[in-house]
C-alpha cells in the first residue's frame, strides 16, 4: 500500500501532474487520489471516506466531478448517496458522478451462477431517479471487475458507472406555459431544443470544423512527407494529427443514430425491405453492424461459407488421445482457414483474441487444445447474443432476470411524473412490450417472474412508480341533477378524432323535469378536443341568448374548460375574439 506522504513533489512533477486532494479514510489506506495538470486550480467542494466531489474551470467553462470508491457494504453506502445528494443540491452546474459504486443496475449488469442483491440494486436506483441523474453508456468491456474464478465460480460486475445530472432538462422544462396541452408540450421541447443546441455547441463545440480542420492539417502533414521526405519530427507530427483525426472522427457513430432516429417510423421501406421503425426499434441489436457499414462502405461476402464449414465436419470418426476425431483438428485448420480468407476479400479485420468458441461439457484439456488450433479462447455458458441469453437447460430466473431488470429500469420514476396516464400506456405498449415479444418467441418466462414485470407495469401505469401501488380508478354512475324550477338546463360536449383531427360538438336542453326543449349538434373541421368543447359551449350560450333562457345551468365534462370559466387559464387563442365579445 502506497501512502501519499510518502511520494515526493518532484515524482508529480516529473509527471506534469500535481496532488491536490486525497479522500480521509481515517485509519485506512487513501482509496481516492486528485492528480491534474500543473496549470489546473481545482476547487474542494466536498471530502469523505467514499467521495471527493470538486469544482473546475476550463476555457471559461465551469463543470462540477464527483469521484467515487463505494463501500462493498450496501448498508455503508447508504451514508454516500446522502451526501452526494448534499452536493448536486449545494452546487448548480453541470455534475458528473463517476467512479467505482459497487453497485449494480440490475442483474443485466452481473453474469454469475446467483443473482446479485437486490436491496443493493434498489437503493441504487432510488439514489439515481431522486437525484435526477442519469446512466452514461460506455464503450468497451461489459463488465469491469471479476473475482478471476473458473466455472460456476466466476463472477463478473460492471461496478464502475458513469452518472450526469440532467439538471439543464429539469431547470427548464418547468417554466409556465399558458395553452392547451399539446401546445405547452411544443412551447416547451422548442425552448429546450435552443438550450441544448446551446449546451452542445459550448461543450463539444462545432463538430463539423473540428473534423475539417483535422483532415486539412493531416493533408498537409503528408505532403511535406511526400515533398521534403521523412524526418522523425514530421513522423511525430502525422501521429499527433492522426489521433486528432481519430478523436474527431469518434463521434460519427451517434451522428449516424441522430440520422436514423431522424427517420420516420412509418416510412415506406427502402430496397432492404427494412422500414425506420425497425432500425429505431432494434437499434441496440443492430446499430454496430449499421455503423461498420455506413462508415466502410464494404460490400460483405455471405456467411454462409463459415455455416457450411460448420456443418460440414464430420462426426463420425474415432476420437484420438486429445478426445478429437481424427480428421477434426484438421478441420479446426480449415475453419480457421476460412475466416482469415473472409477478412482479407471483406476487408475486416479479425481480431482473434476478442474471438470465443463455446462448449457444453468439455474439459479443460478439449477446450485448451481447440484453442490452440482456432486461436479463439474458450468463453462460458451462459451469455448473450443479439439480447437473447443463451444457456443450458430448462429457463430459470437468474437467466432471464436481466431481462426484466431492463424493462423496469425503462419504467423510471422521472418519466412516470413527466408523463400522462395515456403517454404512459403508450409507453409500455410501444417499447415495453416489444422488448418482451422478442424473447416470448424463444423462451417461457417464468411465472414468478412474468408476475413481478406485471406488477411493475401496473404501478407504473396508474401511479407512474413501479413500486408504488395504486388503484385503479372506480367508475361511478354519473346521475343527471334537474334544475331549480325557472331555470334551463343544457348539456354540452366536444370531441376530436385526433390532436388535431375531425372534430364536433353538440349540446341539449331540458326543464326541471326532464323535458327536451332544443338541441345542436355541428361539425368543427380540423381542430383539438379543447377547441370543440369550447366551441360547443359558446353555440349552447348564444342559443340560450336568443331564446331569452337567461337563468341557463351549463354542465360539460371538460375540467379545462371549468378552468377557463373560473379564470385559472385562457381559452383558445382562435376563439378570443368570441370569448371576450
Amino acid at each position: 500500500m502506497i501512502i501519499p506522504d510518502m511520494i515526493k513533489t518532484n515524482f508529480w512533477c516529473a509527471l506534469n501532474l500535481k496532488l491536490f486532494v486525497v479522500n480521509n479514510r481515517e485509519n485506512h489506506i487513501t482509496s481516492l487520489w486528485g492528480l491534474c495538470s500543473p496549470g489546473l486550480d481545482p476547487s474542494i467542494l466536498a471530502i469523505s471516506n467514499q467521495h471527493i466531489s470538486i469544482s473546475l474551470s476550463m476555457e471559461n467553462k465551469n463543470l462540477n466531478v464527483c469521484a467515487v470508491y463505494a463501500h462493498t457494504n450496501h448498508v455503508n453506502r447508504r451514508s454516500l448517496w446522502l451526501d452526494i445528494q448534499v452536493d448536486l443540491l449545494a452546487t448548480q452546474g453541470p455534475w458528473c458522478c463517476i467512479g467505482d459504486f459497487n453497485a449494480t443496475l440490475g442483474t443485466d449488469e452481473c453474469r454469475s451462477a446467483t443473482l446479485p442483491s437486490r436491496a443493493s440494486t434498489n437503493e441504487f436506483l432510488s439514489f439515481i431517479n431522486s437525484s435526477t441523474l442519469v446512466n452514461i453508456s460506455t464503450p468497451g468491456a461489459q463488465f469491469t471487475w471479476t473475482n478471476k474464478r473458473r466455472g460456476n465460480a466466476l463472477i463478473e460486475k460492471k461496478l464502475d458507472t458513469s452518472l450526469y445530472c440532467k439538471r439543464l432538462i429539469k431547470e427548464h422544462w418547468h417554466t409556465d406555459v399558458i395553452g392547451c396541452p399539446m401546445f405547452i408540450l411544443i412551447q416547451k421541447l422548442k425552448r429546450l431544443k435552443k438550450e441544448l443546441k446551446h449546451w452542445n455547441y459550448n461543450v463539444f463545440g462545432n463538430i463539423h470544423q473540428m473534423v475539417k480542420m483535422a483532415k486539412a492539417n493531416m493533408d498537409t502533414i503528408q505532403s511535406s512527407i511526400n515533398e521534403f521526405g521523412t524526418d522523425e519530427a514530421l513522423l511525430d507530427q502525422e501521429a499527433l494529427a492522426q489521433n486528432e483525426l481519430l478523436k474527431a472522427l469518434i463521434l460519427k457513430s451517434e451522428e449516424i443514430k441522430q440520422a436514423v432516429f431522424s427517420m420516420s417510423g412509418d416510412s415506406s421501406p427502402g430496397p432492404d425491405g427494412f422500414g425506420g421503425c425497425f432500425y429505431q426499434q432494434c437499434w441496440d441489436i443492430v446499430h454496430l453492424d449499421m455503423c461498420k457499414s455506413v462508415k466502410y462502405k464494404v460490400k460483405l461476402r455471405s456467411s454462409e461459407e463459415i455455416k457450411q464449414a460448420v456443418f460440414s465436419m464430420s462426426g463420425d470418426s474415432s476420437p484420438g488421445p486429445d478426445g478429437f476425431g481424427g480428421c477434426v483438428k484438421k478441420e479446426f485448420l480449415c475453419l480457421k482457414n476460412l475466416i482469415l480468407d473472409y477478412s482479407q476479400a471483406s476487408s475486416q479485420q479479425i481480431n482473434l483474441y476478442k474471438c470465443k468458441f463455446y462448449t457444453a461439457k468439455a474439459s479443460p484439456r478439449k477446450n485448451a487444445d481447440i484453442a490452440s488450433y482456432l486461436g479463439f479462447s474458450p468463453g462460458c455458458l451462459p451469455f448473450n447474443y443479439l439480447g437473447v441469453p443463451l444457456f443450458i437447460g430448462k429457463p430459470r430466473r437468474v437467466h432471464l432476470q436481466p431481462i426484466a431488470d431492463r424493462i423496469l429500469n425503462k419504467l423510471t420514476t422521472w418519466k412516470g411524473a413527466c408523463l400522462s396516464i395515456m403517454g404512459r400506456v403508450e409507453l409500455v405498449k410501444s417499447i415495453i412490450q416489444s422488448m418482451l415479444v422478442y424473447t416470448f418467441h424463444i423462451y417461457k418466462w417464468p411465472s414468478q417472474l412474468l408476475n413481478l414485470i406485471d406488477k411493475g407495469i401496473r404501478n407504473f401505469v396508474w401511479s407512474g412508480d413501479i413500486d408504488k401501488k395504486n388503484k385503479a380508478p372506480r367508475i361511478t354512475e354519473v346521475i343527471w341533477s334537474p334544475p331549480p324550477l325557472g331555470w334551463i338546463k343544457v348539456n354540452t360536449n366536444g370531441a376530436a378524432h385526433g390532436s388535431p383531427g375531425h372534430s364536433g360538438g353538440g349540446g341539449s336542453f331540458r326543464d326541471k323535469n326532464g323535458l327536451f326543449f332544443v338541441g345542436f349538434a355541428i361539425y368543427l373541421g380540423i381542430q383539438n378536443a379543447l377547441y370543440a368543447e369550447f366551441r360547443s359551449t359558446i353555440n349552447a350560450i348564444n342559443l340560450a341568448f336568443k331564446k331569452g333562457w337567461f337563468k341557463l345551468w351549463l354542465e360539460c365534462d371538460s375540467m379545462l374548460l371549468l378552468d377557463i370559466f373560473i379564470g385559472k387559464s385562457k381559452p383558445p387563442w382562435k376563439l378570443l375574439n368570441e370569448w371576450y365579445n
